[in-house]
């Protein structure tokens, strides 16, 4: 049976600092025990291209910066199957995996994208989740990003956060003066955007419920005042 999920952009603040390059989010330490994972490579309908993204990369890229995973190098894959009966699960054991992600982006002759997965557990060899997305082409990673949600909260039975936006502030020295820039960008540090820039000390970026304004403080004239800027146009409201 196909299931069709919403997408959902989730919102959240991002506490402003000050830095001299682009975002660069990095987890230093995980947790003890983290969750053995292998994401395999999405199978592509059209045989002989190369797919428009690799969905697996980001996914896994996604579940190791969280530091709850240890998610299996793609090189070390013993094999690469996208559909659950061809799956060798002894061959999984032996490598200590508990769960394995398997999938497949399929091009539609509207031009968009259906992107089906399925989340495995190795040792009970039952799928513990599985959907079917209809995407357009720009939202291809956003997808994946949703797709790392899905796997965290199953997996750990906490929401994930991957498919979100951060606001930040970074500070730029030039001979004379400081250049303050407001930025948004996806949760990795990708399809980052300006919003703003200032002289004057920016701070404190802060998302509105519906995700579509920030607030933030400036220091213009001298003295801290509060602003909103809408993210679509860039401009004050």
């Amino acid at each position: 049976m196909r299931t069709f999920i919403k997408l959902f952009l989730i919102y959240f603040l991002f506490l402003s600092f000050q830095a001299h390059a682009v975002l660069d989010i990095k987890i230093t330490q995980g947790v003890e025990q983290p969750i053995p994972v292998a994401i395999a490579m999405f199978g592509w309908s059209q045989a002989g291209s190369v797919a428009p993204i690799d969905l697996a990369e980001i996914i896994t890229a996604d579940l190791a910066r969280s530091g709850r995973f240890s998610v299996m190098d793609a090189k070390d894959l013993p094999q690469n199957p996208t559909q659950f009966d061809a799956i060798n699960f002894n061959d999984w054991r032996k490598l200590g995996m508990e769960n394995i992600l398997i999938g497949n982006l399929v091009l539609t002759d509207s031009g968009n994208y259906d992107v089906s997965f399925r989340l495995v557990d190795i040792y009970r060899k039952k799928q513990i989740a599985g959907f079917r997305i209809p995407a357009k082409p720009a939202l291809l990673r956003r997808i994946a990003h949703q797709i790392s949600d899905i796997v965290f909260e199953k997996l750990t039975g906490i929401e994930g956060a991957f498919n979100t936006r951060v606001a930040y502030i970074t500070v730029k020295k030039n001979k004379t003066k400081k250049i303050h820039t407001l930025h948004i960008a996806d949760a990795d540090g990708y399809n980052a955007k300006v919003l703003l820039k200032s002289p004057e000390p920016l701070l404190s970026p802060s998302w509105s419920y519906d995700g579509k304004k920030i607030a933030y403080v400036s220091f213009e004239g001298k003295n801290s005042s509060v602003f909103i800027q809408d993210i679509s146009t860039g401009t004050r409201v």
